[in-house]
């Protein structure tokens, strides 16, 4: 169970999970690379003062590693059929929650890589301007797409509430001519109200 399942409400259901992409141990694995080609280069150079540089850097990719695999794990992206989620962090926490109602947009921005990786940044405009940045999201149009159709079946369910049904469909007034200043008066009126004089009831 996680930050996203914790804090629906009642009547609130996930539709769609993202997390970031795992482009985000591209760092640690750089730096690792690194420290492999420090190794490699102690027999040839005979430099034996490389290992030290090589188990600094091979150090360094651990603690890089381990930061990115708890940020990626206490990542949730989530869309449910009422808001649009975000959490990051683990000590120091940061959480979003977006209102379906309250979205007015949503941008996607990938480069070339990330195109081809599917990898991106999410862009949740808010009324009033407000705007929630999602960045290094695994399969972002996907993540579009979700919220899209959330916000599709919440206009149909708005329009289906503001149908009228037949059998609820005002009454058609039922009028008739005053007979004293001819003009339109209800059909069971007593006293006219535009000439103020008392007419015969018309039984219906």
């Amino acid at each position: 169970m996680g930050y996203i399942d914790d804090n629906l409400v009642p009547g609130e259901r996930i539709v769609y999970r993202a997390r970031l992409h795992r482009l985000a141990y591209a760092v640690p694995v750089i730096i690792a690379l690194v420290g492999v080609a420090l190794a490699v280069l102690v027999p040839v150079t005979g430099e034996e003062g490389l290992w030290l540089f090589a188990g600094v850097v091979f150090a360094a990719a651990l603690v890089s590693w381990a930061i990115t695999y708890v940020k990626h794990r206490s990542s949730e992206f989530g869309v449910t059929n009422k808001r649009v989620l975000m959490k990051t962090g683990l000590i120091r926490r940061r959480t979003v929650e977006t209102m379906l109602s309250k979205i007015e947009g949503v941008d996607v921005e990938q480069t070339f890589v990330g195109r081809l990786i599917g990898s991106g940044v999410v862009t949740v405009t808010g009324t009033g301007g407000s705007r929630e940045v999602y960045s290094n999201v695994a399969y972002p149009l996907e993540l579009r797409r979700q919220v899209q159709i959330q916000l599709m079946q919440l206009d149909e369910a708005r329009a289906a509430r503001n149908d009228v049904p037949a059998s609820a469909a005002p009454v058609a007034r039922e009028e008739r001519d005053c007979p004293w200043c001819a003009e339109r008066i209800l059909a069971k009126a007593k006293v006219c109200k535009h000439c103020g004089r008392e007419v015969a009831e018309v039984q219906g």
